[in-house]
């Protein structure tokens, strides 16, 4: 039928096939646009689902960052537009002076449930940081990179697997984080997540599943 109404019946297909990384492992830290008008996802909406819509919604804000130079855009919350959410196709995460992981919760039914996301946070846990998922605002961002507390951020999914991030800007502010350079627990993440992911180390977790 040609219409909009729920589906009758559907067939479930799983894909698996090799996924190009989202940004040039050699391009180096990327720099992140922060939308402050337009927003991904509500609570009561699909942002918790892997549903095109949910990236569509990005497509407005990332060329708006293009045109200021960024490679990725970064998402506030629908009702306060002040804590960080989502960046337009996958997670994000702060690494403080203290050792601190911390990365948005999930419990406003905002933020895609990413497996990855979900990995890095037990890798941390694994190498014994502390891990919070908590609501972090976005002045509270560029106060604490202009400070140093803040030290390494990165963005995290499938394809960007772990991706560096040197700046942030916005209508209002921008600021560095850690001169612009890849972070050492950032790196660490990464390659301790690769090497799990190419059997080049052991798998604690029982992540890998041969699917042919």
């Amino acid at each position: 039928a040609l219409g909009v109404k729920p589906a009758s019946e559907f067939k479930f297909i799983v894909i698996a096939c090799a996924a190009g990384e989202y940004f040039s492992k050699d391009a180096g830290p990327v720099s992140v646009w922060v939308e402050t008008d337009t927003v991904r996802a509500s609570r009561g909406g699909t942002g918790t689902a892997k549903c095109g819509g949910n990236y569509a919604a990005s497509l407005t804000a990332q060329m708006e960052g293009k045109e200021h130079g960024c490679q990725q855009v970064l998402f506030l919350d629908a009702e306060e537009r002040r804590w960080l959410e989502e960046m337009g196709g996958m997670n994000v995460m702060m690494v403080f002076e203290d050792g601190t992981l911390l990365t948005p919760p999930l419990a406003g039914g905002t933020i895609l449930h990413g497996i990855t996301r979900d990995s890095l946070l037990t890798l941390a846990r694994d190498a014994g940081m502390t891990v919070k998922e908590e609501r972090y605002a976005l002045d509270q961002l560029f106060a604490d990179a202009k400070s140093g507390k803040l030290r390494e951020v990165f963005a995290c999914g499938t394809a960007a697997v772990v991706s560096p991030i040197g700046a942030f800007k916005s209508k209002t502010d921008s600021c560095t984080i850690n001169n612009n350079t890849v972070g050492e627990v950032t790196a660490k993440l990464r390659q301790t997540l690769c090497d799990i992911q190419f059997g080049r180390t052991a798998d604690p977790h029982d992540w890998i599943r041969t699917v042919a």
